[in-house]
């Protein structure tokens, strides 16, 4: 307790408690600390993106986005931090900026199955069905017995007007489980 209380002008001490704060579930503390490192005058990327997350669990959304690209700005290749904008812009309803924020994660790591079902779902939102049945495609490979994703890749396919392939996609997610509502409705 005593260190993570101790006041300080270290820029790393106070990047230190927030992040220690931020793990403990207490977001509006970690942000005191991060906003008093900001004050400084010096931004580690690390904790920019600490901040961003800390402000996301505050529902505040905007100063998260910012907080996330300036940490961007340092760190381009961070795909961590790529995913964490893509899920902030999905807050924000901005789709197409989420598309392009899980790219670049992708185009960083290409098999992050996380960012592939968001890319899928995101694109099949937006009536990008060819995309959404590729990425739904990818996951398979790796998920073959993921009822979800094989829900989706029908409903992609549906749209795609594909009819037969899409009654086998959504036949194989209600044979994984018999009572799969998505795919029963789909």
């Amino acid at each position: 307790g005593q260190v993570l209380d101790a006041e300080t002008d270290d820029v790393a001490a106070l990047a230190f408690q927030g992040a220690i704060r931020l793990n403990l579930g207490q977001p509006d503390v970690a942000l005191t600390r991060f906003d008093r490192a900001l004050a400084l005058g010096h931004a580690p990327a690390a904790m920019l993106l600490d901040r961003a997350f800390a402000l996301g669990m505050l529902h505040r959304f905007d100063e998260a986005v910012q907080s996330c690209e300036q940490a961007l700005s340092m760190m381009p290749d961070n795909a961590e931090a790529h995913f964490l904008h893509a899920e902030l812009l999905s807050q924000l309803g901005r789709p197409a900026d989420v598309l392009a924020s899980l790219d670049r994660v992708l185009a960083l790591q290409p098999d992050l199955l996380q960012a592939l079902k968001n890319r899928g779902a995101i694109s099949l939102m937006l009536g990008r069905f060819d995309a959404a049945l590729a990425d739904f495609d990818r996951i398979l490979v790796q998920e073959p017995r993921n009822p979800d994703i094989w829900s989706d890749r029908g409903q992609a396919l549906c749209s795609l007007f594909r009819f037969g392939e899409a009654l086998e996609s959504l036949d194989r997610a209600l044979a994984m489980d018999p009572c799969f509502v998505k795919a029963l409705h789909n």
